[in-house]
């Protein structure tokens, strides 16, 4: 994590449970480079009995290994969120990446990192969680979200289209490049911004990537900082190394649709509900 990432984010307060020590050593360190006010647990116990407690202020944000001693994470995730509706986003981490973990983590709404991890992959998705929250948090419970979908494959324009729909948000949709484009200059006099960007990376016309890269060199503050989540067939090292370096997640086509479901939600705030599964767009 350099230094010249870590001054783009606010400060937060993440609660942060590894029992491994090294290993909560170098989040909690790196945490705190970003700027971040980090509480430290070291098992599932004192994670349960942190996030039990109502009188104390509001997490932005859970960081949590899945295998600890101690309670299930999962079931103290449940707790908690039953004593308080107003729960924060949670990032997973597990050595132990079966199935049913995968699973019940989309079933909740939150990200799952297998490891060994990039830390720089780790950061990017905390920084997005906490901006989502921070933007969304107080309308996303009532607002209808706005995204726009980017895809010049017609079938997979529609299953992307369909998901979107289905999680309730607003969708506007982009055949190519150059009507991407076209979108987004309309869109700096739309009142309403869009809440996430979904895009191929190949397009007629022009590409994801160049797209991206003139968001982020914008003048207007609400372009640099609108998630994007990119789609591509052809996710070579240079490919992800650009879009994380300009802030955005990359999904590998052919890809399960409950990984789109699961970025769209962590993107934008937005509520969890548990997804049907098996499906996969390529």
């Amino acid at each position: 994590m350099n230094t010249q990432q870590s001054q783009t984010q606010s400060p937060a307060h993440i609660l942060l449970a590894e029992d491994d020590e090294e290993l909560r050593t170098l989040l909690h360190r790196q945490l705190k480079k970003d700027g971040h006010r980090v509480t430290e647990l070291a098992d599932g116990w004192a994670l349960d009995r942190r996030l039990a407690r109502t009188d104390e202020p509001r997490f932005d944000l859970v960081l949590s290994d899945v295998r600890m001693p101690g309670p299930s994470v999962f079931s103290t995730l449940e707790r908690a969120w039953q004593l308080n509706a107003d729960a924060p986003p949670v990032v997973l981490m597990s050595a132990f990446p079966d199935e049913a973990v995968q699973r019940r983590a989309r079933e909740i709404g939150a990200a799952m990192f297998d490891k060994p991890f990039d830390p720089d992959d780790l950061r990017t998705c905390i920084g997005h969680m906490l901006e989502r929250e921070r933007q969304w948090r107080p309308k996303r419970q009532s607002a209808k979200l706005r995204v726009l979908v980017a895809e010049d494959d017609t079938e997979l324009r529609r299953l992307v289209v369909g998901e979107m729909s289905n999680l309730g948000y607003d969708v506007e949709v982009a055949k190519d490049g150059f009507a991407l484009l076209g979108r987004l200059a309309d869109a700096e006099l739309d009142l309403d911004p869009f809440a996430l960007i979904v895009s191929d990376v190949r397009m007629p016309g022009v590409t994801g990537l160049s797209v991206l890269r003139g968001l982020r060199a914008s003048d207007s503050p609400r372009f640099r900082t609108t998630p994007v989540l990119l789609m591509t067939a052809f996710g070579d090292d240079a490919t992800r190394a650009e879009a994380r370096r300009l802030g955005a997640l990359l999904l590998d086509k052919p890809f399960q649709l409950e990984e789109l479901r699961m970025w769209s939600r962590l993107l934008t705030g937005k509520s969890p509900k548990p997804p049907p599964r098996g499906d996969v767009a390529r």
